[in-house]
């Protein structure tokens, strides 16, 4: 299994509509991306750190394939169609990290 991390870094004056993100564009990943080895997501809201500062991101996002193969086809058949979505919930450019768990 690998993981793709979306983070959204937390700036001053930009937009981010968590009920969009969750209830259409989340979604629309899932089916897009169900043939391509999706296997499954956690979004997360940012709210403070331990310190009790503010965040220096507003969201990051898990996104679960069977593996990097999978991920890559899926992006590449479906990635424009995804970003092309982004600006109906944010306008932060999201970071995008693909990682594999160690345990």
């Amino acid at each position: 299994m690998i993981k793709l991390i979306i983070q959204y870094p937390a700036a001053g004056g930009t937009f981010f509509d968590f009920d969009y993100y969750t209830r259409e564009h989340i979604p629309m990943a899932e089916r897009l991306l169900g043939e391509h080895g999706f296997i499954g997501h956690e979004v997360n809201r940012c709210t403070t750190t331990v310190r009790g500062d503010d965040p220096q991101f507003l969201c990051i996002t898990e996104l679960r394939f069977s593996s990097l193969e999978e991920l890559r086809a899926g992006m590449q058949a479906h990635g424009a169609e995804l970003s092309a979505d982004f600006s109906r919930y944010t306008d932060i450019k999201p970071i995008a990290t693909v990682c594999e768990p160690v345990n």
